[in-house]
């Protein structure tokens, strides 16, 4: 081995396919955490609805005592749905997954471990579901009865004061009551869509427009043309459009669960993303970028164990460590490793997925190697390329060199061993010349 090999390391198909399975299985986990989570609250809500049926029914039971078996059901609920929401959230506590990069180990076992929590996770939501569902069911045709009963009781209370009083009938509506009922029903519906956050922007102009053509009607015929020429495709077209936000806001639910649980794989502060225009794209993008970011990151792990592996086997063992960021906001990692007295190979990982290995001279300063120094170093190069000291064919060898002699300086590096480090042995100078070649060359890599 001489001066820096530069190899770009690409994972076998079977592992990148291992690893983006095992990716979408903590994504959707981590989706489904969030669907459970928002299901448990929504039981826990019920309560509210529970305790209201309840008091209507003891006020229907005080005159017709009738409503025993929906109290009793009711009382049930109200008892039952915070237990049974503490043991949801228990057990989605114990099917949680780790979302770290650490736990992606590229091997059959894992991916399977990961697809049974997944399967864990559907069966709790679906669980959730369907005792939210069935508590619905139970409560639908008790709000039924519930205004049923109402309406019998207010009936019933207005017989009792129509018996102690006297009344009148109201004379019936004239058509042209009628008319100005039905209109200011329409204006009403239409004031109430200017104004509230329910109508999209983009039909709010259109709303005023018919509120202003609604004043200007005068007859019954107008009326019922004007509500089936505009106002009822105005209404379809509302709710059209109700229906694709709320599926762009569920798919953008799903999108910040996704990229939530990317960022913490990734180990990544995330971002806060509004629901304007185009927040679904820029969302989008950004799942993009860290599933490829997650990718390269554990694609530098696996080549790490590799060659930590490869080099042990050879009985060179890890010194020291560090990782530098560039102000471009490139990144690369160093690992070093004993080689001789005074000697150590330097192993360089990039953020683009490239790996540079050389041989160095050890010191505790920033310098160039002295002309002694080189030939040492040199001789080692040679030797170490008679090892074979390679990872398997991903590196590219390069003649032995002085030109890539090079010191290390190890007071830039976490130093990991136990073990005394030696400096490099043989000192001497070399021209200014010689050291401003070797510099700039340095420069330009």
């Amino acid at each position: 081995m001489s001066g820096p090999k530069v190899s770009v390391y690409e994972m076998s198909a079977r592992q990148r396919q291992n690893l983006r399975a095992q990716l979408n299985c903590l994504q959707q986990s981590m989706v489904c955490c969030e669907e459970i989570k928002k299901a448990v609250g929504y039981l826990n809500g019920l309560n509210g609805q529970i305790q209201s049926l309840l008091s209507t029914f003891n006020l229907i039971n005080q005159r017709t005592g009738d409503c025993s078996s929906e109290i009793s059901t009711l009382n049930n609920l109200q008892n039952n749905i915070p237990q049974e929401c503490l043991s949801f959230m228990g057990q989605l506590s114990s099917s949680t997954p780790v979302p770290q990069i650490s736990q992606i180990i590229l091997t059959d076992a894992e991916l399977g471990e990961k697809k049974e929590v997944l399967a864990k996770l559907r069966e709790l939501r679906n669980k959730v579901v369907a005792r939210q569902k069935d508590i619905e069911d139970a409560l639908m045709p008790m709000e039924a009865k519930a205004k049923q009963g109402v309406s019998e009781v207010e009936t019933a209370i207005a017989e009792d004061i129509a018996g102690v009083q006297s009344f009148f009938v109201l004379p019936a509506e004239t058509g042209s009551e009628k008319f100005e009922a039905e209109k200011k029903r329409i204006d009403e519906q239409l004031r109430v869509l200017s104004l509230g956050n329910d109508c999209p922007a983009n039909l709010k102009g259109e709303v005023l427009s018919a509120s202003k053509a609604l004043s200007r009607i005068t007859t019954k015929e107008r009326l019922n043309t004007f509500q089936a020429v505009t106002i009822q495709p105005l209404l379809n077209r509302i709710d059209v459009d109700r229906l694709q936000v709320l599926e762009q806001k569920s798919e953008l639910e799903e999108l910040q669960s996704r990229y939530t649980a990317l960022c913490s794989v990734a180990g990544a502060q995330p971002e806060v993303f509004s629901t304007e225009s185009g927040a679904l794209e820029k969302i989008r993008d950004k799942v993009a970028t860290l599933e490829k970011q997650i990718v390269m990151q554990t694609e530098q792990e696996y080549i790490s164990e590799c060659v930590n592996e490869v080099m042990a086997e050879m009985g060179y063992d890890i010194i020291g460590n560090r990782s530098v960021t560039k102000k471009s906001g490139k990144r690369f990692r160093n690992e070093l490793y004993s080689y001789g007295d005074g000697t150590a190979i330097n192993i360089t990982y990039d953020s683009d997925g490239q790996i540079a290995i050389e041989l160095g001279g050890i010191d505790r300063a920033d310098r160039i190697p002295t002309l002694d120094e080189t030939d040492v170093l040199r001789e080692d190069m040679e030797r170490l390329k008679a090892k074979g000291v390679l990872i398997k064919s991903r590196v590219a060898m390069a003649p032995p060199a002085a030109e890539y002699a090079t010191i290390i300086n190890i007071s830039d590096y976490n130093i990991t061993t136990a073990s005394l480090v030696k400096e490099i042995a043989t000192k001497g100078t070399r021209s200014k010349a010689a050291a401003k070649r070797i510099l700039q060359k340095e420069d330009n890599r």
